[in-house]
């Protein structure tokens, strides 16, 4: 099999039995071993009940698709009538968040404050009313949608969203400072959480909270 042939919910069979993907990274792929019987409840989530193992492209290469019925028992013997090869939910095929679209209430003004005062690299316009920014290997769009509800719009100082950026442990307090250089009200300076963030949190234009974080490393076993 290539990588390509995989998808989330996909059956195939190894030397080693007969498996389920559960996940597809670049070059990889994950999966569950479907080596307990006919009781389907171990292979239900994630999170899953039963360790997930990881397939690298020379083990993509071993594999073959699985007959729609049957199973690997601990002999590794198929075993005909037993699991079946189950439907897939198109929603299942979710794999990605594509984009983060923040209504925009003022458009002016958050296009002034995420493209010039935030510094986000415009990838394009698509129209006035739909403007995206790259963040990370993520994409940010501030959009007036009109192909939505028409949704009666959310007053002026309420949040809507919170958005939190990571960055590296020393620059969170920069991160602060230049903020307030810029003259962006602080809604809560930066400090140490007890859940291992060192976090500072602002507001946008449009009121939405934002959260700039990073983690704080956990010391070595030997200092606890």
């Amino acid at each position: 099999m290539n990588h390509s042939d995989f998808r989330i919910g996909l059956e195939f069979v190894t030397e080693a039995g007969r498996w389920r993907c559960t996940d597809i990274g670049t070059r990889t792929i994950t999966a569950i071993r479907l080596d307990r019987g006919d009781d389907t409840s171990w292979y239900d989530g994630p999170p899953y009940a039963i360790a997930e193992t990881a397939f690298d492209e020379d083990d993509i290469a071993s594999c073959e698709i699985a007959p729609e019925r049957g199973s690997f028992g601990d002999t590794g013997k198929l075993q005909i009538g037993g699991l079946k090869q189950y439907p897939l939910s198109a929603l299942s095929q979710i794999c990605a968040i594509d984009y983060t679209a923040v209504i925009a209430r003022n458009m002016p003004a958050m296009r002034t404050f995420y493209g010039d005062l935030l510094g986000f690299s415009l990838i394009r316009e698509l129209s006035p009313n739909w403007v995206e920014y790259r963040v990370g290997g993520n994409v940010l769009a501030l959009a007036k949608p009109r192909l939505t509800a028409a949704d009666p719009p959310i007053p002026l100082g309420i949040a809507s969203v919170q958005l939190a950026f990571r960055v590296p442990l020393a620059e969170v307090d920069r991160c602060a400072a230049e903020l307030a250089q810029k003259s962006v009200a602080l809604l809560s300076p930066p400090m140490d959480q007890s859940f291992g963030h060192r976090t500072l949190f602002f507001r946008d234009p449009d009121g939405n909270l934002l959260e700039i974080f990073a983690e704080i490393p956990s010391p070595p076993v030997s200092e606890r």
